[in-house]
Order: structure tokens, then sequence, then C-alpha cells
């Protein structure tokens, strides 16, 4: 089975890849995570957004992690269908 998890928030594994010391250790994504990554027989697919110049991705054994580029609210024009600040 695979579960895609979509966060709107790094924790610890998608820190360490983006490369930053900050940590949300005890909230309830890590909690989660923690519970899942040793199911047998269960892929975990954790996508975040984040500042950086380049997206990024590392895969381990039945866990792939995803950095998209974002990071913050952006206004989307149905008018000229381009990205926004707000």
């Amino acid at each position: 089975m695979k579960i895609l998890g979509i966060s709107n928030i790094p924790f610890r594994p998608l820190n360490e890849l983006a490369g930053t010391d900050k940590s949300s250790s005890g909230s309830w994504l890590e909690a989660a995570f923690q519970s899942l990554k040793n199911v047998i027989g269960l892929k975990l697919i954790i996508v975040t957004i984040s500042r950086g110049k380049r997206s990024k991705i590392e895969k381990r054994k039945d866990q792939s992690f995803f950095i998209l580029l974002g990071g913050f609210p952006l206004e989307y024009s149905n008018k000229t269908l381009r990205i926004k600040k707000l």
C-alpha cells in the first residue's frame, strides 16, 4: 500500500533533506511518520513546499521525500495564469 502525505510544513526528515536545522519534533506529523515508517509493505511518499533554489528528492527503502519550490501563500490569477505573491 502507498500513502501520499502532503504537508504545509516540513518536519524532521524533510528538514534534513533541505539541510536546515529547524525541527518540528513533537508535532503530530512527526508522530504519525514515526508510527507508519516501519509498517511492513507500506510505502510513504511525503511532499512539502519550501523556499529554495531547486526542488529536492530523497528516496529511502520504503520512503520518498519531495521538497517542491514555493513555501509561502501565493495568489493565482485565473486571467493570466501567473503566480502573484500576496
